[in-house]
């Protein structure tokens, strides 16, 4: 998948790759939006199995009720 598939498909995944902006360098979403998970990691070194992770965390996040209050 591209980044732009995963933020276009689900919910609340934009918000992890702006954690990574700041260890990129540069906005992930402005400037890598075609590129795989995997060319994002091996691009700028970062843990793709870690990535994945906190997509698939924010994907679970963003899909639970809000509580009621």
């Amino acid at each position: 998948m591209t980044v732009l598939d995963v933020v276009s498909q689900y919910l609340g995944t934009d918000a992890v790759f702006r954690r990574y902006d700041a260890l990129a360098g540069e906005c992930i979403c402005c400037f890598n939006l075609f590129e795989t998970l995997d060319g994002l990691c091996r691009k700028y070194g970062f843990d793709v199995d870690k990535l994945i992770e906190e997509i698939l965390e924010a994907i679970v996040h963003s899909a639970s009720p809000e509580p009621r209050k």
